[in-house]
This record gives structure tokens, sequence and C-alpha cells, in this order.
């Protein structure tokens, strides 16, 4: 939607953060305006002057009588809502605060930030040399002392760089074996290698036979309700002296305190917004101690590693 009288938003030189807002040129920009706006009032409710004043610290520069226009558009958008308050001198003012879709959009406006971060971030980790490299660290923990010849599953419902670049170091530790990619039917990958096979399968439904691998590497947790079976189906198809390994985010299967890094912020609260369970680690080491002997922890980066290993016999 674009305002009764278009502005237009110019930076006024490379890598500046200045902006002055005009009438008279086709709106392009109004989108960064409001999502400006919305920033301002994410601390807390204001009115128009003290907006444009935070607008111009902000090297916003805006006449006052259009700010006034774009505030009235938001509230009728339901991006804003506003109440009158009295004045200890002059007439009555007007207090502007966040509202319903307002509240949305500031979600998305970090969820965006979060994705440039973490799609940043994703390179640097996967760029670092092998000695170093977390997801070589990863491989490495679970393919540990089981030779060339090793069979391993990788269980992931999604596809990435990140799942590309772990399935790759996974073949790459068993050249004589067979790596199995286990994901929904829906999900195609392009990665080819001469030992890795991809299997159509769920956490509690895997097309495999009992005792079959010497090392399974799960990502992410399924939901709660799904968490039993899930580990009876893992137990199931890892050999008498194979082992287990569970990555996921720190944030969702440990107990943070504040303050927060920014890691763990970001990804609390990214997976808080995608609606994902938080596991508590505790039970959850129970429930797969009543699987395997031996269930340790290790961090790394944002990322949580438990292995499991020394599996009991299974139910006849």
């Amino acid at each position: 939607m674009h305002l009764p009288q278009p502005y237009s938003i110019v930076r006024s030189r490379a890598y500046s953060t200045e902006m002055h807002i005009g009438i008279g040129v086709a709106d392009v920009r109004s989108k960064d305006l409001k999502r400006t706006i919305l920033k301002i009032l994410g601390d807390g409710e204001s009115y128009g002057y003290d907006i444009h004043r935070k607008l111009m610290r902000e090297g916003v520069r805006i006449e006052i009588s259009l700010l006034y226009r774009v505030l009235n558009e938001m509230l009728k958008e339901n991006y804003l809502v506003g109440r009158w308050e009295k004045s200890a001198i002059g007439p009555r003012r007007r207090v502007y605060g966040v509202g319903k879709r307002g509240a949305v959009e500031l979600n998305t406006i970090l969820l965006e930030a979060i994705g440039t971060v973490h799609e940043y971030y994703g390179k640097y980790l996967m760029g670092l040399p092998a000695k170093i490299n977390a997801l070589n660290r990863i491989c490495r923990s679970l393919s540990r002392g089981l030779g060339q010849a090793a069979t391993i599953g990788y269980l992931a419902s999604e596809y990435s760089p990140f799942h590309e670049k772990i399935i790759s170091i996974l073949c790459d530790e068993v050249p004589k074996g067979k790596v199995y990619f286990i994901k929904p039917a829906s999900l195609s990958i392009d990665l080819e290698a001469e030992n890795l096979f991809s299997l159509d399968g769920t956490h509690q439904s895997i097309p495999l036979k009992n005792n079959y691998l010497d090392a399974l590497l799960v990502i992410d947790v399924p939901p709660k309700k799904q968490l039993k079976n899930s580990v009876r189906e893992w137990h199931r198809i890892v050999g008498r002296n194979g082992r287990l390994g569970i990555l996921a985010p720190t944030a969702l299967i440990n107990e943070i305190d504040d303050p927060l890094t920014i890691g763990d912020f970001m990804e609390k609260h990214e997976h808080e917004s995608e609606g994902n369970e938080k596991v508590d680690r505790e039970s959850f080491q129970t429930m797969l101690s009543e699987s395997f002997q031996k269930v340790d922890a290790r961090e790394i980066v944002i990322m949580t590693l438990l292995l499991a290993s020394k599996p009991r016999p299974h139910p006849s």
C-alpha cells in the first residue's frame, strides 16, 4: 500500500544509515520507514514528536506532517495502536505503541536478521580447516574407531549445505563402507558419492534391518510425543557394538540462564518462533540410558552432541 503522497528515501553516502524523506517521488521504501518506526516503538510507547526526534537520531529526516500521515496509516493497518494522553501543559497528545500486526512484523525483522547471520556463520563454520572444523569434530566423534568399511546412517528432515557438508565428511570417513541418508520421501538430494545411498524414512520408521548400522547420526530431536518410539527405532537399527549420535541446537535441549550470548539468543528465538519443542536434556539422557549403557553430551559451538554407545540387548 502506498501513501497518499509518495515519499522517497535517499541514502546520503555509501554505508550511511542517513535517509531523507521527501514528497513527489515514487514510493519504493515505505516499508523501510515503517519498520524503523516499529523498531523505535519496540522499546516502548512514544508520541509523535518523540518518534520524530528518534528518527532524526537514526539519521532519518522527515517532515513532521508527513510522519503523522505515516503514523495514521500504520494505525489503520493495525501496525500501531494509539491512545490519547493528557498533557501537563497544552492539549492532549496521542501516544503510539506496537499493534498486533506490528508485533508480527517486528518478529519477521528479527528472524530475517538471524537468518542472514546464520547464513554467514554457516559459511564460516564450513570453511574452517578440518583440524578445527566443528562439523569434522562431530563426524569424528561418531566414526572414531569404526574403520573404513563401516556402515553409517544419517537421519534428517531437511537438506542444506550444512547437511551436505556432514554427509560428505561421513562418506570420506568410510570410503569402503556405506552411508545411508534417511529422509522424508518428499525430499530430494543432489549429492553424489559412490558410497552414499538414499532411503525414505522417518524417526519412527527406518527401512533397515535390526543391528544393521555401526553408527547413526540423528539431526535435531523429534517432537516429544514421538521421542520414545523414535529412540526405540534408533536402538533397533544400531548394531550391538554401534553408537548413536543426536545433534541438536543447545538452546533446544539445555536450560540457558540469562544473560544469553548472542548465539544462544538467536537460536532460542528462532526455534521458539518456528514452534520447535524444547526437550529436557536430563530426561532425554535418561530415556537414552534405557537403551544404551553409556550416554555422553558434548557442546560444540552452538550445538550439543549426545553420544550413546554400548546398546542394551533388544527386547525379545
